[in-house]
C-alpha cells in the first residue's frame, strides 16, 4: 500500500523491503503519489506522482517522467508493459506517454474526456482508459467489455484493473461498489461493510461492543486489486483499511497496535470481527505502549490492566 506522500507498506507474503523510500529528496513536498504499479519480479515498484514524476523503488529504474502536464492536467495512472522495460502514463486530459519499449497504442487527448484511470491488459499488450462519466476506452489488444457510461453512479469512479486468467475488468467507485464486466464476477462491495465501537470495558477481558451501521460513516474507497486467480480482490480505504474479498484473504492494513487501541478506546468506529474489511495489524497491543498513548491523547494516567485483550480484526 502507498499513502499520497510515498510511504510504502507491504502486505502478506513479500516481508519487509522498499517502504519509505519515496519520502526522499525526488518528490516535492506538493506533489503527492497518485499511482503505483508493480514493475517486474520481487520488490521492484513505480510510483508516479501528481506531476508525472517517476519514482523507482528496489531494482528498477525510472525511464523518464510525464511532460507539459500542469495542475489543471495531473498525471493519474502507470502501467507497466509486459517486458517491464517500458511503461505508459495517463493524464487527466486523456494524453497517454509512451516510455522504454512502451508502443504507441492510442489516447483520448484533445477529445475533452476526462480521464481517471489506465488498466493494462492481462498480457500488458493493450489498456483501457477509464473516464469520469463512465466510459470506457480500449486500445491495442484491449477490448471494450462495457461501461457504465449509461448508468453512472452517483459518486465517482476511483479505479479499473483487468481480471487475471481470464477476459474482464472490474470498475470501483469511491463509495466502494464494484462493477463486473466480462469473466470479472461481483465478489462483494465495501460500501455496505457494517463498523463497531468499544462502548465499555468489564475486567478482565470482556469489550462492550455496540453494532455501527455502515449508513452512518460512509466509505471513501481508493483502489482495487486482483489476486492472482483473479476469483478474488482487496479494496483499499482512505482510512487505512483493507477489505477483501473471494480468495484474497485478510492480510493486514495500516494501523499499528498502539494506535490501534487509541482508536478504540476513545469510541472511534472500527471494523471488527466477522467484517470482511480491517483497520488493524493482527498484533495485541502491548500494555506499555497502550497506557502511554492513552496518557497522551487524554493528558490523564490510563488504568493499568493484568493484561489487555486482542484488539479486534476483520
Amino acid at each position: 500500500m502507498v499513502t499520497c506522500d510515498g510511504a510504502t507498506f507491504l502486505m502478506g507474503t513479500p516481508g519487509n523491503g522498499v517502504g519509505g523510500h519515496a519520502l526522499g529528496s525526488t518528490r516535492q513536498p506538493n506533489d503527492p503519489v497518485v499511482s503505483a504499479s508493480k514493475a517486474g519480479l520481487g520488490q521492484r515498484t513505480l510510483l508516479l506522482t501528481e506531476a508525472g514524476k517517476v519514482l523507482p523503488l528496489g531494482a528498477v529504474a525510472s525511464l523518464g517522467d510525464a511532460v507539459d502536464l500542469g495542475p489543471a492536467n495531473p498525471a493519474v495512472d502507470i502501467a507497466p508493459t509486459a517486458t517491464y522495460d517500458g511503461y505508459w502514463i495517463a493524464a487527466s486530459n486523456g494524453d497517454v506517454q509512451e516510455f522504454g519499449d512502451a508502443a504507441v497504442l492510442g489516447d483520448l487527448a484533445g477529445q475533452g474526456q476526462t480521464v481517471v484511470t489506465m488498466a493494462p491488459t492481462r498480457d500488458r499488450t493493450g489498456y483501457w482508459l477509464l473516464t469520469a462519466t463512465g466510459r470506457v476506452v480500449p486500445f491495442g489488444t484491449a477490448t471494450l467489455l462495457g461501461d457504465l457510461e449509461a448508468s453512472m453512479p452517483n459518486v465517482p469512479l476511483v479505479g479499473m484493473v483487468a481480471r487475471p486468467q481470464a477476459e474482464g475488468y472490474w470498475i470501483l467507485d469511491g463509495a466502494g461498489n464494484v462493477y463486473p464486466f466480462g469473466a470479472a464476477v461481483a465478489l462483494g462491495s465495501a460500501a455496505n461493510q457494517d463498523f463497531q465501537r468499544i462502548t465499555g470495558f468489564e475486567p478482565p477481558d470482556h469489550w462492550i461492543i455496540e453494532p455501527v451501521p455502515a449508513a452512518e460513516h460512509p466509505t471513501t474507497a481508493t483502489a482495487i486489486l486482483p489476486t492472482a486467480t483473479g476469483d478474488g480482490y482487496w479494496i483499499s480505504l482512505a482510512n487505512g483499511a483493507v477489505c477483501h474479498f473471494g480468495d484474497a484473504p485478510g492480510i493486514g492494513a495500516l494501523h499499528r497496535p498502539q494506535i490501534n487501541f487509541l482508536l478504540i478506546f476513545l469510541g472511534h468506529e472500527f471494523y471488527g470481527d466477522g467484517s470482511a474489511c480491517s483497520q488493524f495489524t493482527n498484533e495485541p497491543p502491548p500494555v506499555e505502549a497502550a497506557e502511554q498513548a492513552v496518557t497522551e491523547a487524554t493528558g490523564q494516567d490510563a488504568l493499568t490492566l493484568d493484561a489487555l485483550p486482542d484488539v479486534p480484526s476483520g
